[in-house]
């Protein structure tokens, strides 16, 4: 799974929103893969979005539909390195 066309499609949806993304996490799977033609799965967009957010780059609110989110960049000027996330680390044991 790419983290990078994920996070591509989060920053250009935020803009194109006015900062702040809503939409059911399956639609948004939909267009990533339409929009980047790949073929990544609910499973890994979900986690892609969980280390996301573990990691500070975005701001995450699932709604009691966990299918509905909502998405906020948070601006930053540091590299970030998504090895270091503890959720990765725990799903690759």
């Amino acid at each position: 799974m790419s983290f990078r066309t994920v996070f591509m499609y989060i920053k250009n949806a935020c803009a194109a929103c006015g900062g702040k993304l809503s939409v059911s996490s399956y639609f948004m799977k939909v267009k990533i893969n339409s929009e980047y033609k790949t073929n990544i799965s609910l499973c890994s967009l979900n986690i892609a979005l969980e280390v996301f957010k573990e990691m500070n780059l975005i701001k995450l609110h699932r709604y009691n539909d966990v299918d509905d989110v909502d998405i906020e960049i948070i601006p930053t000027s540091e590299k970030v390195d998504l090895n270091d996330s503890l959720l990765l680390k725990r799903i690759k044991g």
